[in-house]
């Protein structure tokens, strides 16, 4: 690693408390109960590049998975034309996305005109549409009986929310009102790991954050290695099933 262990564990840390700080406020400020009480919500950083960089100590499994490849699909959609205040939001779970329940609002960072690094609050609304309340259909035979299907969509610009768009959301979904407040939730939630990032940029230097997300690659990638190390010699299998549906 290029920093010294103090300043690399003080940022990592950082990291760590700015997505939790993001996901509390998700927490706090959203209607739906699966996010306020079901706690089913994440908050992450990730780099320029796409690359999961931290998240948040509470944060669902499936959320960080889905982190890289739902960012990088925003990345592919627009080609990289991102300005500051942009916020996408997307939950197509055949390019990147978990379910359709999983809506992420993603953010770019910038630093002095420079994309420095992305934002991705994702909460699990407990309706988007389809054919059943909740959008859980056990009788779906295809994709369009489960719920709205989100592309990545610019949802607000300088920070200014698209009505046009966040009226196509609400008007297909039961409670579209409360959606809003949910989409607020998240956009607060980025915003502030923004205003923290810039912070932590402020005082220490962007090369020396850019550095830190290296070096975090690093520690953690030395982190497995060690652990893969403690497994016996052997060949390992397992099984598992997943149904599929048409799209």
């Amino acid at each position: 690693m290029k920093l010294d262990p103090v300043t690399f564990e003080v940022l990592r840390n950082a990291l760590s408390s700015l997505c939790d700080e993001g996901s509390e406020m998700i927490a706090r400020l959203a209607y739906a109960p699966t996010i306020s009480e079901g706690h089913d919500h994440s908050c992450a950083v990730l780099t320029p590049e796409g690359r999961l960089v931290a998240h948040g100590n509470r944060d669902q499994a499936p959320h960080i998975g889905s982190f890289e490849p739902s960012v990088n699909v925003v990345r592919k959609w627009i080609d990289n034309k991102f300005e500051p205040g942009d916020v996408y939001i997307f939950n197509d779970p055949y390019s990147g996305g978990t379910h359709c329940n999983d809506v992420k609002l993603i953010r770019p960072i910038f630093y002095k005109n420079k994309l420095v690094a992305f934002n991705s609050c994702t909460g699990h609304w407990p309706d988007v549409g389809g054919a059943l309340p909740g959008s859980f259909n056990p009788k779906a035979v295809d994709c369009y009986s489960e719920g709205l299907r989100i592309p990545p969509m610019r949802l607000f610009k300088e920070d200014q929310l698209d009505k046009t768009v966040m009226a196509l959301i609400e008007y297909n979904m039961r409670t579209g009102r409360e959606r809003i407040a949910d989409i607020y939730a998240q956009h607060r939630a980025g915003h502030l790991v923004e205003k923290r990032l810039l912070e932590l940029m402020e005082r220490y230097g962007d090369n020396t954050i850019g550095t830190l997300f290296n070096d975090v690659f690093d520690y953690t990638e030395e982190m497995f290695r060690k652990q893969v190390t403690k497994l016996p010699d052997g060949v390992f299998e397992f099984e598992d099933f997943s149904d599929q549906d048409i799209m």
